[in-house]
């Protein structure tokens, strides 16, 4: 299966276990696979034929604004958002927090969900 494919796409949002770690905005990154066909969008060259990845990106951001206590739950949010807005049977959502553990890069969550 094709795949359209954003990765680190930068959010700022609220989140966190504990009031204090939200009473600041963090920075998130987020990696998104949606799989499609795209042989039709390959040979049409129309936006009609495939998912706007700017579309995408806007759907994530706005999800984002909202407060989670997890990127767990954040993860899902967006998944059922995508399965539910964009002609895909799958998607697969990585939340990176750089922040969640200083002597690491990053910690992260990666789902795969089925429509």
């Amino acid at each position: 299966m094709d795949k359209i494919i954003i990765k680190s796409l930068e959010i700022q949002t609220t989140i966190g276990v504990t009031e204090e770690e939200r009473n600041n905005p963090q920075k998130l990154y987020v990696d998104v696979q949606i799989e499609k066909e795209l042989w039709h969008a390959g040979q049409s060259d129309t936006i009609e034929d495939t998912i706007d990845y700017a579309t995408v990106a806007v759907h994530i951001k706005d999800i984002a604004a909202r407060t989670h206590k997890l990127i767990e739950t954040l993860a899902e949010n967006i998944a059922t958002d995508l399965l539910k807005n964009f002609p895909t049977k799958s998607v697969t959502i990585k939340v990176k927090k750089p922040s969640g553990v200083p002597e690491a890069l990053y910690t992260a969550v990666e789902i795969t969900r089925n429509a």
